[in-house]
């Protein structure tokens, strides 16, 4: 008989990095488990891929679009229980998780709990004290786990490095003819123009405004570049920006920005035009404030193409040895910034200087080792078969951490 699984967090059809590692890792889990998904933004109609029961954690009493007092109902008053719990939110999320977990022990249940999460930042002491309650904790990163164990060393016994897989049947290179179609036909992009391309989400925490100002400042020096925002235009209900409008308004100064037309965030666009649009890119660039892991950054290196990002977070583990370029921030005192109700620690800004200089010297002289070397050890390092085992060597390694923590394993 299979063992039962409960799921929290984006499902496997939506287009957020975790919806990916949802997608791949409970795909490949479903032959062990039964498994139910609490389904934060389910579509309600599109399937998702892998025998499961979908719970909706909307429509919910208090219009919580992560339905967490309808999780806390379902595992605590239902009256179902699951031997595995596998939790997936942002390391700022889990408030509740400490009573929930105490309270479910106190009724003689205790679930193996595995929570993979992202540090994007520096932590506060109260949210690892949150994640703590888990058996294992999943980082993406190592910075992650570095910034944890620097706070609370005590529990670095139950933390993991798990990164982000990635799949090269989804994202690859193509060809030099396709890819000059490509970028002709989609892009209007001519022989001796050179494409710029951020693929992230147009959230406060991407800084898509630095973006913007890098370009212009390059473009001052090389009319010959362009660039595409591949993400919806206006999240100003996320805490992102109205870019319409911020080019709308300030044409003549941002020229030459293209963006998708139509595009919704959560739905994405099918991975094979995604795929396309890493391959037309000259460079693949961010301007982000911090990353959990950096998927774009991944994904556009499996494509084969050039990455110029931040040198923060975990986008500087994923850019050593060689692997991309990258840009400084934070360099002096005004180059910090304090997102609104942000819960992490002041955040690097661009160096815009260091962006132009280095986007200069990589079109000029293109640095095709530096493409290559990142593409080998994405195909080696990060495919989903070898990442997933690390997720259930994780769940595998639970028995042995309760019963070093003094738990009997019911």
């Amino acid at each position: 008989m299979k063992k039962k699984l409960l799921y929290y967090g984006d499902t496997p059809n939506i287009g957020t990095g975790f919806g990916n590692v949802a997608r791949h890792v409970l795909s490949r889990l479903a032959d062990k488990y039964e498994i139910t998904i609490f389904a934060i933004n389910e579509f309600y109609t599109k399937d998702v891929g892998i025998p499961c029961k979908i719970i909706n954690a909307l429509p919910n009493s208090v219009n919580d679009p992560y339905g967490r007092q309808r999780f806390i109902d379902l595992t605590l008053r239902s009256g179902q229980t699951w031997d595995v719990w596998f939790l997936q939110n942002d390391i700022h999320f889990w408030y509740f998780l400490p009573e929930l977990v105490y309270a479910i022990r106190g009724k003689g249940e205790d679930p193996h709990i595995f929570l993979y999460t992202v540090v994007d930042s520096p932590v506060n002491k109260i949210d690892i004290y949150n994640i703590s309650v888990a058996d294992v904790c999943g980082i993406p990163s190592q910075y992650g786990v570095n910034e944890i164990a620097k706070i609370q060393p005590e529990i670095e016994y139950k933390l993991r490095h798990v990164p982000h897989g990635i799949d090269s049947k989804e994202f690859y290179p193509l060809d030099d003819q396709t890819i000059r179609d490509i970028r002709k036909e989609k892009f209007g992009i001519g022989d001796n123009d050179y494409l710029l391309v951020n693929v992230n989400r147009n959230a406060a925490r991407k800084d898509i405004p630095r973006t913007l100002l890098c370009f212009h400042y390059l473009k001052e020096q090389m009319g010959n570049v362009r660039l595409y925002l591949h993400m919806q235009t206006n999240e100003e209900k996320n805490k992102g920006y109205d870019l319409d409008r911020i080019l709308r308004v300030n044409d003549g100064y941002f020229k030459d920005i293209a963006t998708p037309v139509q595009f919704n965030a959560d739905a994405g666009v099918p991975i094979h035009i995604l795929n396309q649009v890493y391959n037309a890119a000259d460079i693949v660039i961010s301007t982000t404030l911090g990353e959990g892991f950096g998927l774009s950054c991944v994904e556009a290196m499996a494509a084969k193409a050039l990455v110029m990002m931040p040198d923060n977070s975990s986008l500087s583990e994923l850019m050593a040895d060689g692997r991309g370029i990258p840009v400084r921030c934070g360099t002096t005192s005004s180059e910090w910034t304090i997102l609104p109700q942000d819960p992490g620690f002041p955040r690097p800004l661009v160096n815009v200087k260091d962006f132009v200089q280095k986007a200069v010297k990589a079109i000029n002289n293109f640095p095709t080792d530096m493409v290559e070397r990142a593409h080998q050890w994405v195909t080696k390092e990060l495919p989903w078969d070898k990442v997933v085992k690390l997720f259930e060597q994780g769940l595998e390694e639970i028995p042995a951490i309760k019963q070093a923590e003094g738990r009997i394993e019911l």
